[in-house]
């Protein structure tokens, strides 16, 4: 179970973030 949730926090993750690219807070990930 540990696996599966950490690949699913991964996963969201990675949406968030390219979700997020098109947004201001990818300025604020780019500086991070």
């Amino acid at each position: 179970m540990e696996h599966l949730a950490s690949l699913i926090t991964t996963g969201s993750l990675f949406i968030i973030e390219h979700w997020v690219s098109g947004g201001p807070l990818a300025k604020i990930a780019k500086i991070r």
